[in-house]
């Protein structure tokens, strides 16, 4: 295997984003999703305290009621602008996932049988 470029069909994706950005449609999709997400991630009190901690975790837990009108700010020239920015071949990891044949047996509590 050739490791010395970029894997070809993510950097193709990328360089039609940061070329062509994306559409009104495209956009209207994602924050249909995300909103749907949203709507299940608060069905309950646990779910809501998850959520709560998470955007403590990033943030502050403030911006969890802030996020349908966030969402409802990004347009197709920010996401093109984002993505020009930041997503250049200087910033990108490409990582490979090569299998390996593992030849040992393990019994039902996890240690290799003799």
């Amino acid at each position: 295997m050739d490791w010395s470029g970029p894997a070809p069909y993510p950097s193709r994706e990328i360089e039609k984003l940061r070329t062509n950005g994306i559409t009104a449609a495209e956009l209207a999709k994602v924050h249909a999703q995300l909103k749907a997400r949203f709507i299940y991630d608060a069905d309950s009190v646990t779910d809501i305290a998850h959520q709560l901690g998470y955007f403590e975790s990033i943030s502050s837990w403030r911006a969890y009621d802030k996020l349908p009108e966030r969402l409802d700010a990004v347009t197709p020239e920010a996401v093109h602008a984002a993505a020009q920015q930041y997503l250049t071949a200087s910033n990108r990891t490409i990582g490979w996932f090569e299998p390996v044949e593992v030849r040992s047996e393990t019994s039902a509590v996890g240690r290799e049988k003799p």
